[in-house]
């Protein structure tokens, strides 16, 4: 298991692959973190973005909407909003299902998942709280979530 580093902002990737180099599945922002004014950690083709805000006393952002864009999704993107709580995070590589990190997460992050295979358990004695966010629109279990059979263990 990986111990998440004590970074603002680290990044998870597969390995790379004859097909071409590792794929970001996902990374994690420490809400602690706060880099200057407004910045985005996510890629600006990606369907989900994310950015960390710091503003001083006396900012003022001016009101604002959001038009209507047509936009194709291809992919299920999450967030998890951790609240309270350990959990050891799995995330599997898109090429084989095989399990490439595991990551220890916890209360003071956010994990940004890029349609990546994934698993959780919950550690300690505490309840693993969190806050998950999702592209819409759902269309059902059957079709919204593959399951990553395991083998057996013998």
């Amino acid at each position: 298991m990986e111990m998440t580093p004590d970074l603002p902002v680290t990044f998870y990737h597969s390995p790379s692959h004859a097909d071409g180099g590792g794929v970001l599945l996902a990374y994690i922002v420490r809400t602690n973190y706060a880099g200057p004014g407004l910045e985005f950690h996510s890629d600006a083709a990606e369907a989900l973005q994310v950015a960390t805000i710091d503003h001083p006393a006396g900012h003022a952002v001016p009101g604002h909407w959001h038009p209507p864009v047509p936009r194709q999704i291809a992919r299920t993107q999450e967030v998890l909003v951790v609240t309270g709580g350990m959990a050891e995070l799995d995330l599997y590589d898109p090429h084989d299902d095989q399990v490439c990190h595991t990551v220890l997460i916890g209360g003071g992050m956010v994990v940004v998942l890029f349609g990546t295979g994934h698993g959780l358990r919950v550690c300690g004695k505490a309840r693993f709280t969190a806050v998950e966010v999702k592209v819409g629109p759902y269309v059902g279990k059957d079709r919204d979530k593959v399951l990553i059979e395991k083998p057996s263990v013998q």
